[in-house]
């Protein structure tokens, strides 16, 4: 049970690391926004920024600029891809609205936008070249499993193999920093090589176990060195131990 507690946890983990990434993509943050003489500045605001936020986001999700030729969306519909926001500041200075806003779009909608429009989906990627010592193939083989495992990474990428180490690429949608946590999550260590552009990975000490530990109540009771010798049944009769005036048979060694 324990083991499976922390197999669900380490789960939840990368789940955790992956969603955060992915929503990082689709969110666009401080979308600054001036309105003046509007009988409505607040609701004319929130649709400029809208507008601007999916801009920025169409960008990020595309990987291309400022100057990609990207879809656009009616003013009266930019709402139906919008999956939250928040006004971080506002001030009003006379006919005058200044405001900041988070806006967070659907990723599902945002990408079957990009696709309407012939344009492709790239979320900014971390990758990684690293290189792990084997004794076997199955280490290879155990190391890959758990790579795979990992949400958010890309199955990784094998380079080149030796009799005593490995080099493979790991990808993924993740920030280096949750990447290398991740790893850390699934029982590997990543350390920076001599050039400083690498990583080693290494096995931590307190990795991922093949089974689960046993139970404290399956070791077996031992009786304590002070105890008293055990008890041995008599080879007498019953009706000898039932006589008072006999004397009790003596246990034998």
């Amino acid at each position: 049970m324990r083991y499976f507690l922390t197999f669900a946890v380490t789960l939840l983990v990368f789940a955790t690391f992956a969603t955060a990434a992915i929503a990082e993509s689709y969110t666009a943050e401080g979308v600054q926004v001036t309105i003046e003489n509007q009988k409505d500045p607040r609701g004319a605001a929130i649709i400029e920024a809208q507008k601007k936020g999916l801009r920025l986001v169409l960008e990020q999700v595309s990987g291309q600029g400022a100057d990609a030729k990207l879809p656009t969306v009616a003013d009266e519909k930019i709402n139906d891809y919008v999956l939250a926001l928040t006004v971080e500041d506002e001030k009003f200075l006379g006919n005058r609205y200044i405001g900041s806003f988070s806006i967070q779009f659907l990723p599902d909608a945002i990408d079957a936008l990009m696709r309407s429009s012939g344009a492709a989906v790239k979320i900014a990627q971390t990758s990684i070249t690293a290189s792990a010592p084997i004794n076997a193939i199955g280490d290879w083989i155990l190391l890959r499993q758990k790579l795979e495992r990992i949400e958010g990474l890309e199955a990784p990428q094998l380079l080149n193999i030796s009799h005593n180490s490995v080099n493979v690429s790991i990808s993924g949608i993740l920030p280096l920093p949750q990447l290398i946590a991740a790893l850390r999550g699934a029982g590997i260590e990543a350390t920076l090589d001599e050039t400083g552009v690498g990583y080693i990975l290494s096995p931590l000490t307190a990795a991922e176990p093949s089974a689960p530990p046993a139970s404290p109540a399956a070791a077996p009771i031992m009786a304590p060195a002070t105890s008293a010798p055990p008890i041995m049944a008599p080879t007498a009769p019953l009706d000898a131990l039932a006589d008072p005036s006999k004397p009790l048979p003596k246990a034998e060694p």
